[in-house]
């Protein structure tokens, strides 16, 4: 029934970002909630929260008071009931549909995703992932490498497609520790060699691509920066790779400064590999009072999406420019001279 959600923060000077309001709609109806509101009873609630509260509690939760409270990410109510007694909102309901559960299920990838190490600490692998995903990769291959699991075979194709290597496999060291190998060399087995012996690349890439791997149609997967130490031609093949796993229901939320990674996801709108109404770009910018702004736009089917920020592709132009314009002064003082 639920359809939506709205929070509003604010920022106060010197103090953290602080959530003050949550509004929910149900069905086409909405109302909102404000840090530290108080309702007397139950017919103080606004007409849809009231409503929903009398369809699911006992009448001894509905005589009584209320107050908005913070639940981690969002709003919810607390209930004192005569007597004094006082309730948080029962558990298993909420005011805001599925959305901590889905914020749950949610794989992050930080930029910061650490340097490859001789061995990893084997980690209890589940349907969701706490805390930052990197953790979690070496414990994911070992599983797909014992269980000969189809996932390796697509995380293999990855690694082939970015030309970083030709395959990947685990070594128990112990019961708590796994080592990754890869294969530099095609077909030649003896060619496995510790991820520490290897460029960063690869390292740094090879969480995203088992994110992109594990993920489920309709999960969220958030990355920072996933050109992280890449060649340039292997950001343009990431591209096509991100490319396709949107296409496969992944909802991808991707942070980046590479213009030749939004160059080939553009590339690949142009080709007809991804869908342009999948497709959403964000800049985030400051305006004159330092305040974050975010200006979004929609792109076209032939991978287009209007002007850039000014300070994106331009300085890659300017930088070209003032390069090619010392250089011709260069060479016309040696004319000069000569």
């Amino acid at each position: 029934m639920r359809s939506g959600l709205t929070l509003e923060f604010v920022r106060k000077e010197n103090k953290p970002i602080e959530l003050r309001q949550q509004t929910t709609k149900l069905g086409s109806e909405e109302f909102s909630l404000t840090v530290g509101g108080r309702y007397q009873s139950l017919k103080d609630l606004p007409k849809p929260l009231r409503m929903y509260l009398s369809s699911m509690f006992p009448s001894s939760f509905l005589d009584a008071s209320y107050e908005v409270i913070r639940e981690r990410c969002f709003l919810t109510l607390a209930f004192t009931v005569k007597g004094g007694h006082f309730y948080t909102f029962p558990a298993g309901q909420s005011l805001v549909g599925d959305f901590p559960r889905v914020l749950q299920s949610m794989i992050h990838l930080p930029g910061l995703r650490g340097n490859p190490e001789r061995t990893y600490a084997i980690s209890a692998v589940g349907a969701t992932y706490a805390g930052p995903f990197q953790s979690y990769a070496a414990s994911i291959i070992d599983g797909w490498y014992e269980q000969s699991s189809p996932s390796l075979a697509t995380l293999n194709h990855y690694l082939q497609d970015l030309h970083l290597a030709s395959g990947i496999m685990t070594r128990k060291v112990d019961e708590t520790q796994v080592e990754l190998r890869v294969n530099r060399v095609a077909g030649q087995n003896s060619s496995f060699v510790s991820i520490a012996d290897v460029g960063m690349a690869v390292s740094q890439v090879l969480p995203v691509l088992v994110a992109l791997a594990t993920a489920k149609k309709g999960q969220i997967v958030f990355i920072e920066q996933p050109e992280l130490h890449l060649h340039p031609r292997a950001q343009l093949d990431l591209a096509r790779i991100i490319c396709g796993a949107v296409e496969r229901g992944i909802n991808l939320i991707i942070e980046t400064h590479s213009s030749l990674l939004l160059l080939g996801i553009q590339t690949s709108i142009a080709e007809g590999v991804i869908d342009a109404k999948n497709v959403a770009l964000h800049w985030f910018g400051r305006d004159t009072d330092g305040v974050t702004c975010v200006e979004t736009a929609a792109v076209d089917r032939d991978g287009s999406f209007g002007d850039w920020p000014e300070d994106f592709g331009d300085i890659s132009l300017e930088a070209e420019d003032k390069y090619l314009t010392a250089v011709e002064n260069a060479k016309a003082k040696q004319r000069k001279h000569a």
